[in-house]
Order: structure tokens, then sequence, then C-alpha cells
């Protein structure tokens, strides 16, 4: 995908959980007159954007929407910033410092995921090379063998065994035939 792509899906996530966070927060508001329960709604979703999002930027950004927001609508005296009062001060400091830790959290989370992913893909990758050269190499062994004994040996080598290694080396090109072609199809 795309950078523009994964910007564009981060923005509307974000956008879309900081709505969400906002209606729930009016809702909580209007039915429980509880100020506590909206500040945690915003790192709720502060929470599931860092987890839906790629970096740092978004979860950061949304620390810094929620704590304005909900300082300027939730927050007494309502529609306007009000960072003097101690309890207000202390709230906005409170939920900015946990909504940013928690998006640096599971930002490195991801990035951990993401390098053990990485690392495990790697194993898997050396484990099939070596596979298929195991696979490859035993059939041209016995072709290369059966050659061998075939020049080395022509003049004391009956028909029957002659045929008998023809065969072998026959059986096993048709091996190392379907072999290439099953990698090549993958």
């Amino acid at each position: 995908m795309p950078k523009s792509r994964y910007a564009l899906r981060d923005f509307l996530t974000t956008f879309l959980l900081l709505a969400a966070a906002f209606i729930l927060g009016l809702l909580l508001q209007h039915f429980f007159q509880s100020q506590s329960l909206v500040s945690m709604v915003f790192v709720l979703a502060v929470f599931l954007i860092s987890v839906f999002t790629r970096g740092y930027f978004w979860g950061i950004l949304a620390s810094l929407v929620s704590v304005l927001t909900d300082n300027y609508v939730f927050s007494f005296p309502y529609f306007a910033f009000d960072f003097l009062t101690t309890e207000n001060l202390v709230s906005t400091m409170v939920m900015l410092i946990v909504a940013i830790l928690t998006c640096t959290l599971t930002t490195k989370l991801k990035h951990q995921d993401y390098l053990r992913m990485e690392s495990e893909k790697e194993k898997m990758r050396g484990n099939l090379l070596r596979a298929i050269s195991h696979d490859l190499r035993t059939p041209l062994t016995t072709i290369y063998g059966s050659c061998g004994a075939l020049i080395d040996n022509h003049d004391n080598l009956s028909t029957e065994q002659q045929i008998r290694l023809l065969r072998e080396m026959q059986e096993d090109s048709e091996n190392l035939i379907r072999i290439v072609e099953n990698l090549l199809s993958v």
C-alpha cells in the first residue's frame, strides 16, 4: 500500500475514533454527569488510534486533540479553555501523559511484532532454501554418479546394468523436472 494511502487510512481512523469518543463523551456527560468517564473514553480512543495507525504521529496528535477537546467541551467552564484551575491543569497533564505513554507503548509493541515477524520470515526462507537445495542436489548427484559409472565402466557393465542406470537417470531427471516446475509455479 502506498504511503499516501496509509496516511489517508490513518487520518480517517483517527478522525472516526475521535468523533466516536466525542459523541460517547457527550452521551456519558448527559446521562452520568461524570468528567472522569469522558476522559477515560478519550484515553481509550487514543489507545485504539495508536493500535490501528502507523507511527507516533497519529497517536500523539489524538492525545493533544483529546486533551484540548476534554478541556474545552467537557470541563467547567464549558466552551472555554481553562488551564489555570488546578483541577483542570492536573487532569489535563495526567490525561496527556497517559495518552502519550499509551501511544508510545503500543507503537513500540507493534514495531517489535514487526521485527519478530520479519525474523520468522527470514528463518522460514532459510529453511525453504535448505530444503530446496537438498531436493535439487539429490537427483543431480544420482544422475552424475550414474553417468560417471556408465562412462568409466562401460565395457565392464552388462546391458541390463547399463539400462538400469539409464532408467535411474531418467527417473531422477523426471523427478528433478517436477521439482523445478513446482518451484517455478510457486
